[in-house]
């Protein structure tokens, strides 16, 4: 199951640096924007394609785009939230982002979790999360994705929020970051 999951973290791998690059020469907003409304376009492509008779090759598109957005995304924001420090706080700015990078990803299992499983009858939900054998295509199934999809559309929602705020915020001054590093 994990190497069929590979096409999301070789595409992170790929484009991450490129993204570091690309923010490091333009500032953080317009990648990290950029990368969040791809995220959500991922996920719109899993609410239409995800069902039981799914092919690999679409469900490797969908992850590779999620990969494309996630990569895009962390090496800017991270650039913009470090030199955001002054440089004798940087060990407490970088702890601080990865509490809440940490802090983000439970959440927002928690909250997909919730979604799915609000979405679907309780003897639904008792014998999937019970570990009840289930059939790929039968009702029980075809309920978990509507309640899956449900979670996505409350992802996208999220990502085009994420995005605005990447939008507007504040300005950064990359050639003074340069000329202070250099």
């Amino acid at each position: 199951a994990a190497l069929l999951l590979m096409p999301l973290p070789l595409v992170i791998v790929i484009v991450g640096p490129l993204s570091g690059v690309w923010a490091d020469k333009i500032g953080a907003r317009v990648p990290a924007t950029l990368a969040l409304l791809i995220q959500a376009v991922a996920l719109v492509w899993f609410i239409f394609t995800l069902s039981p008779t799914t092919s690999y090759a679409q469900i490797a598109v969908g992850l590779a785009l999620m990969g494309l957005g996630s990569g895009m995304f962390w090496s800017p924001n991270t650039s913009a939230a470090m030199n955001s420090a002054p440089p004798a706080r940087l060990g407490i700015a970088s702890a601080t982002l990865a509490t809440l990078r940490q802090t983000g990803m439970v959440t927002s299992f928690a909250l997909a979790l919730a979604v799915a499983a609000a979405s679907l009858p309780e003897e639904v939900v008792m014998k999937l999360f019970i570990g009840t054998d289930i059939a790929l295509g039968s009702e029980m199934m075809q309920e978990f994705i509507i309640g899956m999809q449900n979670a996505f559309w409350v992802s996208v929602f999220l990502c085009l929020v994420a995005a605005a705020f990447s939008f507007v915020r504040g300005h950064e001054d990359r050639q003074q970051e340069a000329a202070v590093a250099g």
